[in-house]
């Protein structure tokens, strides 16, 4: 199973108007990492990316916000407040 590696080349080939990693934990490489490549990448470098996880770690949020996402926000989450920062895109 790809599914981060997946996430990196269908952002690639499709350039979608925002990316939610839903999980950090993949089962090939973790959500930061498909971060990076997309940040790396000039292609993908100016989408939005929100982190939408489990994750709650002072650590983990300040990783996920120093790799270049937009926002960074745990589960669970408001779905209203979702839509808020989602629209402030």
């Amino acid at each position: 199973m790809k599914i981060g590696e997946d996430g990196v080349r269908s952002s690639l080939q499709d350039h979608p108007d925002l990316i939610i990693p839903l999980n950090i934990r993949l089962p090939d490489i973790d959500g930061y990492e498909v971060a990076r490549r997309l940040r790396a990448d000039r292609r993908t470098s100016d989408i939005p990316i929100i982190f939408l996880t489990e994750k709650r770690d002072r650590s983990d949020r300040l990783q996920g916000l120093e790799i270049g996402a937009d926002d960074y926000i745990t589960k669970p989450f408001d779905v209203q407040e979702l839509r808020r920062r989602v629209e402030m895109r």
